[in-house]
């Protein structure tokens, strides 16, 4: 099995264009520890130059991301706390499992993933209630193409709608116990029937071994299958509906997120904070609609979900970036955050020192440094053009007053739904601030886009191609990224007979 790590970039340049893609996928040698994550990770910015260029990391949760970092401030001089951002879609996965699973999920899994046979891994998932005896449900009938044929063939019986299949739920996919809840609910019938057919074709075979009167063998009779302890009772059908409704913002919110911030208002940083509240009174409107509810366990996952959310939103405020998201949001600037924090003053004294604290790192910018803007090399420019270009920081007009108190003391602007449009607009008004704010608003709420390359590049090692080396398979994912993004045009590279020299064809970060 290969190990790869995989590392995106996303930047915005001066003119609002925003970039995303694959930098490498280079292999994982040796442990996973942070510190030979970090050393594979500065191989990379040192051969792309861009040691000068590096902002926020946004990864998952994992405590060797913490040690990475932490090696990697060490190594380009910054305060790797600060620069640490978390996965939005990891952490409502976190917050999904903590529901459904209860204390300590990751152990469950893993004793689950090492189940020595099938008796032992049905009882496993059986003692989760009614989720993990749908989960028995769903994969038992999944691995039978016979039995997959008789479910699709039940739901004929009862509806004129396509048949449709059972939906399994896999840990490392977002939404997936959602999704299987969710399909399940809409085929309970068909799910109840294939149960009592599996019951009632049972009960059959021990009626004829008892009015046969045959001997048992030695072992005895053929048991009962064991999926017939997981049938789901009106009880877990009515709690499986009320999980539904539990999860259903969660999906909402990765749905939202998962995006890419093109426009600054689909999957960008500044709608973290945003969410976390959302999802805070989701659950604690559930937490209060469930209080007395009979099964305890399900009442104290709600609990742990929401423990879980609070734990994470406290995290935010160890980096800068989720608050001054907001602040350079011309809808919101400090509104929002003194209306949700108005309980917690000290949250908001500790927030305007940090932003404050992430402009001083700009306020000494030189303008024609603030204002640069990334050329696409293969583009040359007239000479016109070029003359207006090298004029641009005359078009500045310097005052003395202090960008970022001057922008706050502006009341918010509901009317404007663009927040990187609006400051490529305003660079030259406020260029030192204009730089800050589209250096944040590149950043994406979640690190969707190396799932997706791990996904593509598992697809891509089948089992026909599992002697592919890591590097093959690193540059056949980057080649494709660049060529989906325009970082260059693989035809014009390589389609003409003899090959050809690559041309780039996308700024740089």
């Amino acid at each position: 099995m290969l190990a790869l790590l995989g590392l995106c970039v996303h930047f915005l340049d001066m003119e609002g264009n925003y970039q995303s893609f694959l930098l490498a996928l280079p292999e994982q040698e040796g442990t996973h520890a942070g510190v030979n994550i970090a050393a594979n990770i500065t191989k990379i910015v040192k051969e792309f130059e861009l040691e000068d260029k590096i902002g926020w990391f946004v990864c998952d949760n994992a405590s060797s991301n913490d040690t990475c970092l932490e090696e990697l401030g060490n190594i380009f001089g910054f305060d790797w706390r600060q620069r640490r951002l978390r996965c939005m879609g990891h952490i409502i996965n976190l917050i999904a499992r903590q529901i459904l699973f209860g204390q300590d999920p990751d152990a469950f899994e893993a004793e689950a993933s090492i189940a020595k046979d099938v008796k032992r891994e049905l009882l496993l998932w059986r003692r989760h209630g009614p989720v993990g005896k749908l989960h028995n449900i769903v994969i038992w009938i999944s691995r039978s193409p016979q039995r997959v044929q008789r479910f699709l063939k039940l739901q004929t019986l009862y509806s004129d709608n396509t048949p449709l299949h059972l939906v399994a739920d896999v840990v490392t996919r977002w939404n997936s116990s959602h999704d299987m809840i969710e399909r399940a609910v809409k085929l309970r019938v068909a799910i109840d029937t294939f149960i009592d057919e599996v019951q009632r074709k049972y009960d059959d075979y021990t009626a004829k071994i008892k009015d046969s009167g045959r001997i048992p063998r030695p072992k005895g009779h053929k048991p009962p299958p064991l999926i017939l302890d997981d049938r789901l009772t009106r009880e877990d059908w009515e709690v499986l509906t009320e999980y539904l409704a539990i999860l259903a913002p969660l999906k909402e919110i990765t749905k939202e997120l998962e995006g890419q911030p093109y426009h600054g208002n689909r999957g960008s940083i500044w709608e973290v904070l945003a969410s976390m509240e959302y999802l805070l009174e989701h659950l604690e409107a559930m937490k209060e609609r469930y209080e007395f509810h009979p099964d305890v366990h399900f009442r104290t996952n709600i609990n742990l979900g929401w423990s879980k959310m609070d734990e994470y939103y406290s995290r935010t405020k160890e980096s800068p970036a989720y608050v001054a998201a907001l602040v350079l949001h011309p809808q919101y600037k400090w509104q929002w955050i003194e209306t949700e924090w108005k309980e917690f003053p000290h949250w908001i004294i500790e927030a305007k020192e940090m932003v404050t604290g992430l402009w001083k790192e700009y306020e000494g910018l030189a303008v024609e440094d603030a204002i640069k803007q990334v050329q696409q090399p293969h583009q040359e420019l007239s000479g016109f053009r070029a003359r207006l270009q090298s004029h641009q920081h005359t078009l500045i007009v310097e005052t003395s007053e202090d960008d970022y108190e001057c922008w706050i003391s502006e009341p918010p602007n509901p009317a404007i739904l663009n927040p990187i449009s609006y400051w490529v607009e305003n660079r030259r008004r406020w260029p030192r601030l204009a730089r800050m704010a589209l250096d944040i608003f590149a950043i994406p709420a979640m690190s969707s886009d190396p799932e997706r390359i791990f996904s593509l590049s598992g697809d891509m090692v089948s089992p026909k191609r599992n002697a592919l080396q890591a590097e093959t398979v690193g540059a056949a994912q980057c080649l494709k990224s660049w060529d989906s993004n325009g970082i260059f045009n693989i035809l014009r590279a390589f389609g003409t007979k003899g090959g050809g020299d690559v041309e780039l064809e996308a700024s740089t970060p």
